[in-house]
């Protein structure tokens, strides 16, 4: 199921066919279920086009929507600033 997912968000322009492992990825995490993917990739997975089109994909084939984040999104500083050192 998960290459049906990564061909289609491939033939959506989620992703570019020259990237299919990062296809990969984002369907591994739908059809699993998880809820987010954290990626340093942010020229081709946690970018807002990849986001949306992937949004629009799993909601047309009744799949829940699933987060991409990139790291400094998700994570907390211990002051609360987010500035990590």
């Amino acid at each position: 199921m998960s290459g049906y997912f990564a061909a289609l968000y491939i033939a959506e322009e989620a992703i570019s066919p020259a990237w299919p492992s990062d296809a990969a990825h984002i369907a591994i995490t739908a059809v699993n279920g998880l809820d987010f993917i954290v990626s340093l990739n942010f020229t081709h997975i946690a970018r807002p086009w990849t986001v949306e089109r992937v949004r629009r994909v799993n909601a047309r084939e009744n799949y829940k929507s699933i987060g991409i984040y990139k790291p400094l999104e998700v994570l907390e500083s211990e002051d609360n600033t987010g500035i990590f050192d």
